[in-house]
């Protein structure tokens, strides 16, 4: 069957989604079209016509499906959501992490002061959202074990699975304690 664009049942009229419905019936699965959209949208429609569509549909789907399309699409925008929310997480601790086992420091008592400000200002304004991004991504991964469960297809990179996450978090906490030690250290 041809791909079917979801998201563009949304703006079709409802004449237009009952012609498409109609027609991938009797093109893909042999369904005999014995209605119009026009006799479908309307206030009343005959539902003796209908209940003579609908059972020839049952002919065809007399078997309840093993899985629901939308609900694997479901799962994969979910699966993409985290991956996406977890890369950017991933990257940006990285490179924090980085940075902050950076241990150059300037020479001058000001410029000191400065970088341990530029620290607390790090962890008051920069961490707290992202905090909020691996809540995220914790919520995100509990619903993923609920999506797929008992199924192999949950494919994640090893440097985005919630462990490695965590794990990333408290070697970046740890960064940044140690980064405000060694600054407080060469300020004495």
């Amino acid at each position: 069957p041809d791909l079917i664009d979801w998201r563009s049942l949304k703006t079709n009229s409802p004449r237009k989604n009952l012609e498409l419905a109609f027609t991938i019936m009797e093109r893909e699965y042999g369904v005999t079209r014995l209605l119009d959209p026009e006799d479908v949208d309307t206030p009343e429609p005959d539902e003796k016509s209908l209940i003579t569509y609908i059972s020839s549909l049952y002919d065809v789907f007399s078997e309840i499906p093993t899985h629901h399309p939308l609900a694997d699409d479901e799962k994969q925008r979910k699966l993409e959501e985290y991956i996406e929310l977890a890369s950017i997480l991933h990257l940006w601790m990285q490179e924090m992490i980085m940075k902050l086992q950076d241990r150059t420091f300037k020479n001058t008592l000001v410029e000191l002061k400065a970088l341990l400000a530029e620290c607390n200002r790090f962890r008051t304004e920069d961490i707290p959202p992202k905090l909020h991004d691996k809540q995220k991504i914790s919520s995100l991964h509990r619903e993923l074990q609920q999506l797929f469960q008992g199924e192999s297809s949950l494919h994640i990179e090893p440097e985005l699975k919630i462990n490695t996450i965590e794990s990333n978090w408290n070697q970046l906490m740890i960064a940044l304690q140690d980064k405000d030690q060694a600054i407080h250290d060469e300020i004495s």
